[in-house]
């Protein structure tokens, strides 16, 4: 249990596999806390690799439902950071955005048959060239059977992504192609300079389910002068700690973890 007041916090949060459960479905009460802390004046924001149209669908509302001012005072940043909201308005960095041919060239490996039924093309991306997992709870071990799909497709996607100078990143639910410049980093510090430039907050709480997010505590580190914990919602063993990052681990991964963890404040 924290000592200092709610508003004294920065809240960096993942979404897929941190305010989601394993099947992508995101958990109303990981949203209401959140809300909760959002209206005691605590900084929160969503860096996430989902695109803007899943987060307007699947996030907005239940922010709205919980804490109707939750949607204003929220940072949300789309694509690790590449499509940002400011003052209502969605905003595309074209020097993080991946381009045409090699767009065409990654959508043609998902069309194979043995992906038919464990992941797609993300039709909705806008800056990275992204393959999301398909997800059908009702069918035992699919979950498990849509990430080896994705690992598999890893092995096809890089040397494409490498030759046309851009990188592959794997995480829980998707299989991303980005430009070498952008990582969670990027959307970290779009919301510290969003929330005041972290003036006021005396302690930086970032969650995430991949080593990927552990950027985010480490922009936060180098950025503010207070302690950084990075909570690991993911499967497996966490990220050691790095830089003078506190890394914590939940009982359970996922959004389970997430409740447990945002319960102790």
């Amino acid at each position: 249990m924290l000592s200092m007041g709610h508003s004294e916090l920065l809240f960096l949060v993942d979404v897929d596999g941190v305010v989601t459960d394993e099947h992508a479905r995101v958990d109303a009460t990981v949203v209401r806390q959140l809300a909760t802390f959002i209206g005691e004046g605590a900084g929160v924001a969503f860096v996430t690799g989902r695109s803007r149209s899943w987060l307007e669908s699947q996030l907005v509302p239940l922010l709205a439902a919980s804490r109707p001012t939750s949607i204003h005072a929220a940072v949300l940043a789309a694509e690790m950071g590449a499509v940002r909201l400011v003052e209502g308005e969605w905003h595309i960095s074209e020097e993080h955005a991946v381009v045409e041919p090699a767009r065409s060239e990654l959508k043609l490996l998902a069309n194979q048959t043995r992906y038919a039924t464990l992941l797609e093309w993300d039709r909705t991306k806008e800056a990275t060239a992204t393959f999301e997992a398909l997800h059908d709870p009702d069918v035992p071990g699919h979950a498990e059977r849509a990430r080896e799909a994705l690992a598999a497709l890893m092995d096809e996607v890089r040397p494409i992504a490498t030759a046309r100078g851009y990188r592959a990143a794997l995480s829980t639910y998707a299989l991303d192609v980005l430009t070498p410049s952008l990582s969670k980093a990027v959307g970290a510090q779009f919301a510290i300079d969003t929330l005041g430039g972290g003036d006021g907050f005396k302690r930086v709480l970032v969650f995430g389910d991949s080593v990927g997010d552990m950027e985010m505590a480490r922009t936060a580190g180098a950025r503010l002068d207070v302690p950084v914990t990075f909570f690991w919602l993911g499967r497996g063993a966490p990220p050691g700690q790095t830089d003078g990052i506190e890394v914590r681990s939940a009982v359970e991964p996922h959004a389970p973890g997430t409740r447990q963890l945002l319960g102790e404040f």
